[in-house]
């Protein structure tokens, strides 16, 4: 009899133990919280960040100048002007060919009143030589018909004469004709000379005239300006530019890119063709769409005061907005390096580590159940679980 009672007591205590411990678990679970495992496409991006710019740019340059090296600038549009093809967008100083130009021009005008005193002398000796050779023509027939003529009345001696009279005149006017064609020949040669010093002359005039014309830039067409830094530096007027340095750009707004910079550690997961939300500081209440169309070569330091290795890509912008875009401004990407279109998602802080393994607490059938399960990559505030758990399934944060 005293051992039932025994027994009795024993089982109604161990009841009132278990009660009491699935009382406690139960606070406990009321305290704790849990998270549904859900399935939805995951996008995997990589943030990055960059600035406006155009796929197209119309550089401007200082003109191609003979023996100039430097140009000074006297006149600048503003930048961010917005230009209308044939509008004047940059100066140089001429003075030095406006100098150049006088000289030349002054050596012109002596060489063309050379020239002209060169051919009237030419044509007067010309025809004072032609009236010489026509003299000894008429010297020569009027020998001729004296000597023809003579008769049985004049002695030998007179008839040798006349022949050797006549002679002479051929001989003088063979030498008229000589000094005639000598000096046209000599003439011309000096004549030919001093035209082509004119002609030179007029292509120095010329040339400088074009110059100088060319020291003032205008617009090939219409479009923004954007002033060329050198060394962190834009120019402006009064500075001089070397030859073959660009001045101003003209980009074109219609094919806008954005120039970006990957992280050292992100540059491996980009590649051509893939898709790119882009979200412009300037423009925070539009979202905009690309492609990486261009990657660089090589890995450089974002900056002089930023040490931190980057990498380079281009993003061409689908449907640019050309009224609010402006190359410069700044730009934050997402780019879409992969797609998990049915992932398993749970809140990070449902992972915990041992060991580099991860695992969860999971909701069994008889409680609390640890799990070992294989992660993918973290989402914002979400991690991808690869394998161990199910649609639905609870786990503990």
């Amino acid at each position: 009899m005293i051992i039932r009672l025994l027994s009795r007591s024993l089982m109604k205590s161990s009841f009132v133990l278990v009660m009491l411990s699935l009382w406690l678990t139960g606070c406990a679970n009321d305290s704790e919280e849990w998270s549904e495992v859900t399935v939805k496409q995951v996008d995997i991006a990589v943030k990055a960040s960059g600035e406006l710019g155009s796929a197209e740019l119309l550089t401007i340059n200082p003109p191609m100048v003979s023996n100039m090296w430097q140009y000074k600038i006297q006149f600048m549009v503003p930048e961010g002007s917005m230009v209308k093809k044939g509008q004047r967008l940059v100066s140089f100083d001429s003075s030095q060919l406006q100098q150049q130009l006088r000289v030349k021009q002054s050596e012109l005008d002596k060489a063309e009143k050379n020239l002209e005193s060169t051919q009237l002398n030419a044509e007067q000796q010309s025809e004072s030589l032609k009236l010489a050779l026509a003299e000894k023509n008429m010297n020569r027939d009027k020998a001729k018909r004296k000597w023809e003529q003579s008769d049985d009345l004049v002695s030998s001696v007179d008839i040798k004469q006349l022949k050797l009279d006549y002679q002479l005149s051929l001989l003088d006017v063979e030498q008229a004709e000589f000094q005639l064609e000598h000096y046209n020949k000599e003439a011309d040669t000096k004549y030919k000379v001093t035209q082509n010093d004119v002609e030179r002359l007029q292509n120095d005039v010329e040339r400088l005239k074009r110059e100088i014309q060319r020291m003032t830039v205008v617009a090939p067409k219409s479009g923004m300006v954007i002033y060329t830094s050198h060394n962190g530096e834009k120019p402006v007027v009064g500075s001089s530019i070397w030859q073959g340095r660009s001045v101003m750009e003209i980009p074109s707004m219609e094919k806008m890119i954005v120039k970006a910079d990957i992280d050292e550690v992100d540059a491996k997961k980009i590649a051509l063709g893939q898709l790119v939300e882009i979200k412009i500081d300037a423009i925070s209440d539009q979202v905009f769409t690309g492609k990486i169309t261009k990657l660089g070569q090589v890995y450089r330091p974002k900056s002089h005061d930023v040490p931190s290795v980057v990498f380079d890509a281009e993003v061409m912008i689908d449907n640019p907005n050309t009224e609010l875009m402006r190359p410069g401004m700044s730009a934050r990407l997402s780019i879409f390096v992969n797609s998990y279109e049915k992932a398993i998602t749970v809140p990070s802080e449902a992972i915990y580590y041992d060991n580099d393994t991860a695992f969860v607490t999971v909701d069994g059938l008889v409680g609390k159940e640890q799990r070992t399960v294989v992660v993918g990559p973290l989402v914002g505030d979400e991690i991808v679980v690869l394998s161990g758990l199910q649609e639905k399934e609870r786990v503990l944060l």
